[in-house]
């Protein structure tokens, strides 16, 4: 059997999303951990994708240390990270990076610049982060926007700065938590606009920018032992 992914869920407002639906289309067993529950030993894990937390990733608190010892206990291993939003950042920081507020950070729908060709760069992605990380030396950058770094990739291990995991329903409950805390002013109806020119498809082309992930750490090989073990069940 095909070891599963692991995904660390930090917070109920930042499901999988896409990923998860990504991964069961693709056949790719995976685990979703409950908050505060990270293994410490990756060896059963056949990649491990850290998701979006409001907690900055430069934080010493026990959980973001227990996750922190997991990324690098993982590319020790040569087992494969993704990072996603503040997954990017404890990834960079695993790495050798660092952490650090950028203002005035970014929300909404965001471009990254890059190859043309790129899945990365095909399309606006959407963003909410205050954090930005610095790179380590032999990290290659894949794409960025005037603020940060957007996209990365160390060997076996990449980072998104955005949310291409994200579906309407997440988009939604951001917006409204955005409205209601205590955050910098946002222009929502050009947020919304966008939403409504960018939804179609969606899952399409994030489902592009996850199989290209796949590829490049070798995971699409596994998908594809994986199904054919179901059929010859």
């Amino acid at each position: 059997m095909t070891a599963p992914v692991l995904v660390i869920a930090h917070e109920e407002n930042s499901p999988p999303g896409l990923f998860a639906r990504w991964l069961e289309a693709r056949e790719l067993p995976f685990a979703v951990t409950a908050f505060g529950e990270i293994p410490a030993d990756p060896a059963e894990w056949r990649a491990i994708v850290s998701l979006g937390w409001e907690e900055t990733a430069a934080s010493d608190r026990p959980e973001v240390l227990s996750e922190l010892a997991l990324l690098q206990a993982a590319i020790t291993a040569e087992i494969p990270v993704l990072g996603l939003c503040f997954g990017s950042q404890i990834l960079a920081r695993a790495l050798g990076g660092t952490v650090a507020p950028r203002h005035p950070g970014e929300f909404g729908w965001v471009r990254p610049a890059g190859p043309e060709d790129s899945p990365i760069t095909a399309m606006p992605w959407f963003c909410w982060h205050d954090d930005a990380f610095e790179l380590p030396g032999d990290a290659g950058i894949l794409a960025s926007t005037d603020l940060c770094t957007q996209a990365y990739r160390v060997g076996q291990n990449v980072g998104f700065q955005f949310h291409p995991e994200v579906d309407e329903a997440t988009i939604d409950a951001w917006l409204a938590q955005r409205a209601a805390g205590d955050h910098p002013p946002v222009d929502f109806a050009a947020v919304r606009k966008e939403i409504t020119a960018l939804l179609p498809g969606l899952e399409a082309r994030a489902f592009a920018l996850f199989d290209w992930w796949a590829a490049e750490v070798g995971l699409a090989a596994s998908a594809s032992a994986s199904a054919a073990e179901r059929s010859k069940a």
